[in-house]
């Protein structure tokens, strides 16, 4: 296998000075960069977010000092961050701020709450949902705030055991306050919350949730329950469908521990689903539909009926539910068809519908095998007598005229629903995660098994080689990222960037060496992580090599905020979000799109015989463009915002150093 790979000097390269420096006149305990490139610092004497253009404090809070940031995370779908200190013990202590504004929502000390258990936004009031215990106090309470000023709206007992548990209301005060007691008891020893359910927003300023075996509807202003219906469940999912307006389906997971005859405790699953009346809670069937198996939350409406499946079977069943009894539509006595995996995904193709299914998560490695079906849901049949199976974790299927365009990890192609086959062969797939580059039209994609570059065209399924000689990596280095620029393509690996010319001929390859200890490269991979996850979430897909690459870490922790950020998408900032203040939105969508866009440069972390350096490489040739030297600083505590290019260092004990990196060209862009 041709290369064509040269060792790079690092001594390259001019060394950037810092575009400010700040001394917070305290040694920094941690800083972090959110998601939307705020930067907050935290010392002994304050917590200060500060302004990354001019180092200027944005806002400061000499009254938050020495929180810790290993419990520093973000509220998905808002500008909210959670600081959580000392978890589990007395002095336990829970700041949730608007990093935007710097206004502090809830203070757990201040509201005179012992313990948070859990936090939830309401994105179209612009609330936060808090459920927790007060000092003193042994039942759990609801506490709603605003976002934007921190005030509570209102607090609610609907959740304590009193009200939710069947019968203890009569029960004498000695034997309640032993009842609460063991209840509280169960609660702290498993870590759990009362509360099972994200709440869900309805349009006229209500919302349901899932507490103490009982769903609830709130008035969001006021607090007040306007329903409540008993409903067991450990976790809630909640669906409208469009063909039953005003009933919400729920479906609801419970899990039983019993002892055997041999002593051994067995945990057994059931799903329930039911539909309620929005408007005062009465259930639509005369019992819930049970299945013996955990739920799976792709709960499908069709004009059949609801379509559920099972959530952890290799082979299973999946289900139609009729609207108005819940009784079973498909299969011998209602009790659905065989189904292989758990259903991930599903696509209309006609009146038939394509579903993706899987033996394991979308977002782990345990299992490489994903299936695709073609069901007919007025029949209650498989189109094929077996299903299609396509290799590596599902990414992404989009229908188009052609068929079913899936991209997995390790595969791309087109899957024919009329036929169970696929439109191309030889299959574009690759023992290990392909390197991807999206196009509207045209699909690159980086083989590994092979070392070619291939080229998909979305509008004739064609699949062709690009490159013109295999390339391979060296130094133990692997793809993360295949990009367009300008009239060629750039395939990244962890050291490595090799260019491609437009006629697939390669142009340059350039290796920099790694630092041997891997922890200098974490949070340069957890920023890259975070990018990649915004960028897929905007663009619909992303690189799943990048996102691989990045789980290699001892720690995880970049995989994880792919995953992370990927959940917290923008499809759900493009929904709206009403109650929530107009530059949060603004940042959020400039974000989003800035990490789609491409870039001629990427950040590594490079090393030579003296020297660890932070480097800024040239996607156009390999070349170093400049370089943050850190060979004095054995333990260097950094963080990137690889959105807008910036760096911040550590440079002293009290001092943060912050670097801005302008791109080798500007005019750059995603062909």
């Amino acid at each position: 296998m041709a290369t064509l790979l040269a060792l790079a000097a690092v001594d390259a390269g001019a060394g950037v000075a810092p575009a400010w420096n700040r001394d917070f006149a305290a040694p920094i305990l941690w800083q972090r960069v959110t998601a939307f490139g705020h930067l907050v610092v935290a010392t002994d004497d304050g917590l200060f977010a500060v302004d990354a253009d001019s180092g200027e404090a944005r806002w400061s809070h000499p009254d938050l000092g020495g929180l810790p940031g290993d419990s520093f995370d973000e509220l998905e779908g808002s500008p909210l961050v959670v600081i959580d200190s000392a978890k589990g013990l007395a002095n336990r202590r829970t700041v949730v701020l608007d990093v935007f504004t710097g206004t502090v929502v809830l203070d757990s000390r201040a509201q005179n709450l012992a313990d948070v258990v859990s936090t939830h936004v309401l994105p179209r009031s612009g609330s936060l949902l808090i459920a927790g215990f007060e000092h003193n106090n042994p039942q759990p309470r609801l506490h709603l705030y605003r976002i934007d000023d921190g005030s509570r709206l209102w607090a609610s007992d609907a959740i304590n055991y009193s009200a939710t548990v069947p019968g203890m209301a009569n029960m004498g005060q000695g034997l309640q306050s032993l009842m609460t007691k063991m209840m509280n008891a169960a609660l702290v020893a498993t870590g759990e919350t009362p509360v099972r359910s994200a709440p869900f927003e309805l349009d006229d300023g209500t919302f349901l949730l899932g507490a103490m075996n009982n769903l609830f509807r709130f008035d969001q202003a006021t607090g007040n329950v306007l329903w409540k219906a008993e409903y067991a469940g450990d976790s809630y999912e909640f669906r409208l469908a469009a063909q039953r307006p005003g009933i919400v389906f729920v479906g609801s997971e419970n899990h039983d521990t019993m002892s055997g005859a041999d002593g051994t405790a067995r945990e057994y699953v059931q799903t329930f689903y039911q539909g309620f009346d929005v408007d005062d809670g009465t259930p639509l069937w005369k019992r819930p539909t049970r299945f013996d198996k955990p739920m799976n939350r792709l709960i499908i409406p069709v004009e059949q009926g609801l379509i559920v499946s099972e959530g952890d079977s290799d082979k299973g069943r999946i289900q139609l539910l009729a609207y108005d009894t819940g009784e079973g539509q498909w299969g011998n006595r209602g009790r659905g068809i065989e189904f292989a995996g758990r259903a991930l995904d599903y696509a209309f193709a006609g009146s038939d519908l394509v579903l993706t299914s899987g033996y394991d998560s979308i977002w782990t490695n345990k299992d490489t095998e994903y299936l695709l079906h073609v069901l007919d849901p007025n029949a209650g049949v498989m189109r094929f007598p077996k299903p299609f199976t396509v290799k590596g974790r599902m990414v992404s299927t989009q229908l188009t005229d052609r068929g079913l365009v899936y991209t997995t990890t390790h595969e791309i192609n087109v899957f024919d629903p009329a036929t169970g086959t696929l439109l191309n062969e030889p299959v574009l797939r690759s023992k290990e995660p392909l390197a991807v580059a999206n196009g509207e039209a045209v699909v690159f994609a980086f083989n590994p098994s092979d070392g070619h570059v291939y080229r998909f065209d979305r509008e004739t399924a064609a699949i062709t080689r690009f490159s013109k000689a295999p390339f391979a990596f060296e130094g133990g280095d692997h793809a993360v990222s295949l990009e367009s620029l300008d009239d060629g393509l750039v395939l990244l690996g962890q050291q490595t960037v090799a260019g491609f010319r437009s006629d697939g001929t390669l142009a340059f390859a350039v290796h920099h060496p790694a630092p041997r200890d891997p922890a200098w490269m974490r949070s340069l991979a957890w920023a890259a992580g975070v990018r990649a996850g915004m960028a897929s979430a905007y663009a619909g897909i992303y690189s799943a090599a990048a996102a691989d690459a990045a789980g290699d870490l001892e720690d995880g922790t970049a995989g994880d905020a792919v995953a992370t950020e990927m959940s917290r998408g923008f499809a759900e900032l493009q929904q709206g979000y009403q109650g929530l203040a107009t530059s949060y939105i603004d940042l959020a969508r400039r974000r989003y799109r800035a990490s789609a866009e491409s870039r001629d440069f990427v950040f590594m972390m490079i090393q030579d015989e003296r020297r660890v350096l932070l480097a800024q490489i040239s996607k156009r040739d390999g070349s170093v463009l400049a370089q943050i030297d850190l060979a004095r600083d054995k333990e260097p505590q950094y963080q990137v915002d690889d959105v807008d290019s910036m760096i911040f260092y550590q440079s002293a004990a009290s001092t943060i150093a912050a670097y801005r990196f302008s791109p080798e060209q500007v005019n750059v862009a995603l062909r």
